[in-house]
């Protein structure tokens, strides 16, 4: 994401590359102001990779962080964003505190959302037991957290089809969404997905039904989210 003070000092002591210059964070900021305030005239939503990899240089590897998404939000309050990874998909405790943070900047803002997507491990019940655990804790520990209510099933299908099983993906999330979370895995696998997407209501659906009926279509995802 890169959203930084063009004055940051230690981002400014060493160029990662040759097309680096001082004050680049600053103008790349100056124009993501410019698209997330379009986003929110507009009703439309964004998503971001919001973990610690697909960085171009070393430099950038925390870009995505939530300490940098905070300093966007204080200045873009309304937007709709969905922190894609949800922090880094790890089992484990995180190291980084980026899932801690993820869920911290969703108790604040209410139109913050995260996926849970590429995570091939799901598979693997030891992992994936792990990695609910976490959720489940967090969720205890803050009962008044929107994680629920804003948590989404992702796929990343292009990246998973490099991994064995890869068609049993959706399967494999649906049956651990019903055992974890049984009274709220319908919105976990679509319902909070609908929400952000604007799906249900709002100008975004108003698009949506302008385009279908001048189109003369009746797609089936509009009776899943009526």
């Amino acid at each position: 994401m890169g959203y930084r003070p063009a004055d940051n000092a230690d981002r400014d002591k060493k160029p990662p590359n040759d097309d680096w210059f001082r004050g680049l964070g600053g103008q790349l900021d100056e124009v993501l102001d410019q698209v997330f305030d379009r986003c929110i005239q507009t009703g439309l939503c964004t998503m971001a990779h919001t973990t610690e990899s697909q960085y171009s240089d070393p430099a950038y590897h925390d870009n995505g962080s939530p300490h940098y998404w905070s300093m966007a939000l204080q200045r873009h309050p309304e937007l709709k964003v969905n922190l894609a990874h949800c922090g880094g998909m790890s089992g484990k405790e995180d190291p980084h505190h980026w899932k801690r943070g993820v869920f911290e900047i969703m108790a604040q803002y209410p139109n913050v959302y995260a996926d849970v997507a590429d995570f091939v491990d799901i598979d693997c019940r030891q992992i994936r037991n792990s990695y609910f655990r976490a959720l489940k804790k967090w969720t205890v520990a803050h009962p008044e957290s929107p994680l629920i209510e804003r948590l989404m099933y992702g796929s990343d299908f292009y990246m998973n089809g490099l991994f064995r099983d890869y068609e049993y993906y959706a399967d494999n999330w649906i049956s651990a969404f019903q055992e974890h979370f049984p009274q709220d895995w319908r919105d976990l696998v679509g319902g909070n997905a609908a929400n952000f997407l604007g799906l249900r209501a709002g100008p975004q659906r108003q698009r949506l039904d302008r385009f279908i009926a001048d189109h003369d279509l009746s797609p089936e995802w509009v009776k899943l989210v009526a």
